[in-house]
């Protein structure tokens, strides 16, 4: 792997998703911080199609999945059990992937199109 072919972009958009999970520890409501890591996977899947987006997302869950795991108290509410704290993050991580996903789909449909002209047309 030749490291100096790395985009900047590329690690920006890993950059994000760090910053966003340091970010995440001085939240004081964790699920509703969720929805910012929406960021990076959207940065990724714009500017270098489904493959990084699904990394970003892959690295995002990986990185909640650990925070919840090491520290069970971040998605506590009162009332509920582990099970529908689990059950959300699953759901985000879906959505997620999903929102990625699609995006980097339109990203690559994007990238096959021809360039369409920029003289007018005439029409008759």
């Amino acid at each position: 792997m030749n490291f100096q072919k790395i985009n900047k972009d590329l690690i920006i958009t890993f950059l994000l998703v760090a910053i966003s999970g340091m970010i995440f520890f001085f939240v004081s409501n964790q699920r509703a911080f969720l929805n910012f890591f929406y960021i990076p996977v959207l940065f990724g899947a714009y500017y270098f199609g489904k493959r990084y987006a699904t990394q970003a997302v892959a690295l995002s869950a990986i990185m909640i999945f650990m925070i919840a795991y090491y520290y069970p108290h971040t998605f506590d509410f009162k009332g509920t059990s582990d099970l529908y704290k689990w059950l959300d993050i699953v759901t985000w991580g879906g959505f997620l992937l999903v929102t990625g996903y699609c995006m980097g789909i339109l990203y690559d449909k994007r990238k096959r199109r021809p360039e369409k002209s920029t003289r007018p047309t005439e029409v008759s």
